[in-house]
């Protein structure tokens, strides 16, 4: 998606409401912006934030289904 600090323009542009990425950072960014953020646990996100984390597909479906 190019740039992260302009991923919530494209994220709202396309009308997604969730997105889940492994980089905190960018995850943290997005929830300020308003838009639901999931991190994807990764060994150099964790204990980094306090958003919700999912370790596979079935966690994400989880949470969002």
């Amino acid at each position: 998606m190019g740039d992260h600090n302009d991923k919530a323009r494209y994220i709202k542009m396309s009308g997604l409401s969730t997105f889940v990425d492994d980089r905190a950072e960018t995850c943290q960014q997005l929830h300020e912006a308003g838009i639901r953020s999931i991190v994807f646990s990764q060994p150099w996100n964790r204990n980094r934030h306090k958003l919700p984390t999912v370790r596979d597909w079935e966690d994400i479906r989880a949470l969002c289904f």
